[in-house]
């Protein structure tokens, strides 16, 4: 509310569209705050083994258990062409040193992001807005934007895929590992490479 210091005759206007920054920007913050997003935004960022494209889910029933039923009986459930398959780092029956990778796909739509773009440089211009405002610069002098539909603040999340993320992968349960600490470990890698073991036994 105080960095859109605008003011509009229509007072009832004015209150919905400041509320719907507000409420944009809640939305932005649950998608930062996303793990499965985080991971996926971190693996294309740093070059790690992924691969582009989404995924698609349908089910059917078989005749023959193990044996897919044809696709004209399948049930689609949702999906899309657009994501990625990543893998996730998973930590094994809450130990530091235990965790596998599992693979993970992702579902979007591009169109979305362009939306989300469009409404973050708007709030990002409204925010230049009011610190020149409270640097002096005469109110005449500074513009303030929305979207002049008012629905446009939910068009980032409009096109829905279905199924956003999907993985399916092997299980494993902490029993079917072999619990080690890190000075273990050490051993196992220096066994490997020919060092010398160093270094007191620590438990993690």
């Amino acid at each position: 509310m105080t960095i859109h210091s605008f003011h509009l005759d229509d007072q009832a206007r004015e209150k919905r569209i400041k509320s719907q920054f507000a409420r944009l920007w809640s939305h932005f913050a649950s998608d930062f705050l996303d793990e499965a997003q985080s991971a996926e935004y971190n693996t294309i960022k740093h070059g790690l083994r992924s691969l582009p494209g989404g995924c698609m889910l349908a089910v059917g029933e078989e005749d023959t258990p193990g044996v897919a039923a044809p696709p004209e009986r399948m049930q689609r459930m949702g999906g899309s062409e657009f994501g990625s398959t990543i893998f996730v780092p998973e930590f094994v029956g809450g130990s530091k040193t235990h965790f596998r990778v599992r693979r993970t796909s992702r579902n979007w739509h591009p169109e979305n992001f362009v939306h989300g773009l469009a409404l973050i440089a708007a709030s990002l211009g409204n925010i230049l807005a009011f610190l020149r405002l409270v640097n002096g610069v005469a109110p005449q002098e500074v513009r303030f934007s929305w979207p002049r539909d008012e629905e446009y603040f939910e068009a980032p999340w409009r096109r829905s895929v279905g199924v956003i993320s999907l993985g399916l992968d092997t299980v494993v349960e902490p029993g079917h590992t072999i619990p080690l600490n890190r000075t273990q470990i050490l051993h196992v890698y220096q066994a490997s490479s020919g060092s010398p073991s160093t270094g007191s036994e620590e438990s993690v």
